[in-house]
């Protein structure tokens, strides 16, 4: 008795352990099917060897999800690239701020360097606990920089202070000054500073 086409077609599967089910030429023709080869050719393309067809949903489906993933994946290079901007226009303003401080800093050590710089006169011009006339001159210069935050609180204001360096065998008397220019960026709890200090005599 003569196998039905789908099991003889399943049968050469098997036997050739082929994903595609191709009859070749060297093959003899199954002794249970008395079937040409070009119509057992023909009966295996068409069968696809017993398994069914991927249907046109199963595809399209498929093909969705592929589409999910490359969306995500797109998506989370975007928020990695926008993530990266932000944190490179932090640095960029922390760095501008900084510089900023500094400039100011030296503004006031350059005043000094131009008045009065014995210790008492330093003390009382430009020391911040005494808030003298040059000090508070300065101090209008900080609060209109720019710098944020400046003023918001006493924590915050530049400070000025001095320390008297007696003289030696090498040289006379003179007043070490110490500047810090305080700031805190909108946003940020931290407060940054700078330090400045030079010796006046």
């Amino acid at each position: 008795m003569a196998q039905a086409p789908s099991v003889a077609c399943a049968l050469w599967c098997r036997q050739l352990a082929r994903p595609a089910c191709v009859i070749p030429p060297w093959a003899p023709r199954h002794p249970t099917l008395n079937l040409p080869r070009a119509d057992m050719k023909k009966i295996i393309h068409t069968q696809q060897c017993g398994r069914p067809a991927r249907s046109q949903s199963a595809q399209t489906g498929v093909m969705l999800l592929e589409a999910m993933v490359a969306i995500l994946i797109f998506s989370l290079g975007v928020l990695s690239v926008i993530q990266l901007q932000a944190v490179s226009i932090k640095q960029a303003t922390g760095a501008e701020y900084r510089s900023m401080a500094a400039l100011l800093a030296n503004d006031v050590i350059s005043r000094m360097w131009a008045s009065d710089k014995t210790a008492n006169a330093l003390q009382t011009n430009f020391s911040s606990s005494t808030a003298g006339a040059s000090y508070t001159q300065w101090l209008s210069t900080v609060r209109n920089s720019g710098l944020p935050n400046v003023s918001s609180d006493k924590s915050t204001l530049p400070t000025v202070t001095f320390t008297t360096i007696p003289a030696t065998a090498s040289g006379p008397a003179s007043s070490r000054a110490e500047v810090t220019v305080f700031w805190q960026e909108p946003g940020d709890t931290t407060t940054h500073s700078y330090i400045a200090v030079a010796q006046l005599r």
